[in-house]
């Protein structure tokens, strides 16, 4: 299963193959010669990038949710672990997937609009009742 490598020079990610551990690898940004090192631990990476997928999957559902259920914390908490599993990935140099990039995108609208709903709801409930109600606010 080819992996995306990291350059070390310029950080360019490049798709490398089991073939290629112990050799120099082309970088496709600086075109400088990457080793790709030998104990390079394929397993390991790849098993990661499954448990990524599936946190975003995860975080996607509920996201989507939060749509239907009209609470902000459950947005702005998906979209808080949303960009934490983004920044781990990408520290520990892998790819991120897509679906947290959907995840964090989904939570931003749903708490976006969630909060357009009340205030709209506030500003709307403001012309019914006493004036001096939401002013101490």
């Amino acid at each position: 299963m080819p992996l995306v490598y990291v350059c070390p020079e310029c950080r360019e990610e490049m798709i490398v193959s089991r073939r290629h551990r112990g050799t120099d690898v082309p970088c496709p940004g600086c075109r400088e010669s990457v080793s790709v090192p030998k104990n390079l631990a394929f397993d390991s990476l790849t098993r990661d990038a499954v448990a990524d997928r599936r946190a975003g999957y995860r975080l996607l559902l509920v996201a989507a949710a939060a749509c239907v259920l009209w609470f902000p914390i459950i947005p702005a908490t998906a979209w808080f672990w949303a960009v934490v599993r983004i920044r781990r990935t990408r520290d520990e140099g892998r790819t991120v997937p897509e679906p947290l990039f959907m995840a964090r995108t989904v939570a931003a609208t749903a708490f976006c609009a969630q909060m357009a709903y009340y205030i709209a709801l506030i500003n709307h409930l403001e012309t019914y009742m006493d004036p001096g109600v939401f002013s101490s606010w």
